[in-house]
């Protein structure tokens, strides 16, 4: 499916983990500085890079590395980068996985990635960010 510009695949969800592959296009940003309450969230880069924002601080992680980050770190990233990224993303404990599947565009339909970019998905994604579960730190910008 693809969420906001992103193509997020399910590998497997359990009680205690959702694990998904995760692939951004060059030069796409990633979601607004966020953190997660009830969760920490890893990621491992498996191709490409991609440009982190944690805590106010910039790293860039290339194939091969990972970071995790503990619930209520405020974090970001995007891919600077003129190449694509897919990368390992993993959610712990398991739940968040259904904000993307609110989102996420299948991806077999027509013109996804585009529709994921849509002012009407960026609508639901307002709704949705009022989950007690996450804390956007900046809105969505707005047309």
């Amino acid at each position: 499916m693809w969420v906001t510009g992103h193509l997020m695949t399910p590998i497997a969800v359990t009680p205690a983990f959702a694990l998904m592959m995760g692939e951004t296009p060059a030069g796409m940003d990633g979601p607004p500085p966020h953190s997660h309450a009830e969760c920490d969230e890893t990621f491992g880069i498996l191709e490409g890079e991609l440009e982190f924002m944690v805590d106010g601080k910039s790293k860039i992680l290339r194939a091969g590395e990972n970071i995790t980050l503990p619930r209520n770190v405020v974090h970001t990233f995007r891919n600077a980068s003129d190449q694509p990224a897919k990368w390992l993303n993993i959610h712990a404990p398991s739940g968040f996985e259904t904000f993307f599947e609110q989102l996420g565009i299948p991806a077999g339909e027509e013109q996804s990635r585009e529709r994921s970019l849509a002012p009407e998905v960026f609508e639901r994604f307002q709704k949705l960010i009022a989950r007690p579960e996450i804390d956007f730190v900046m809105a969505v910008p707005q047309d």
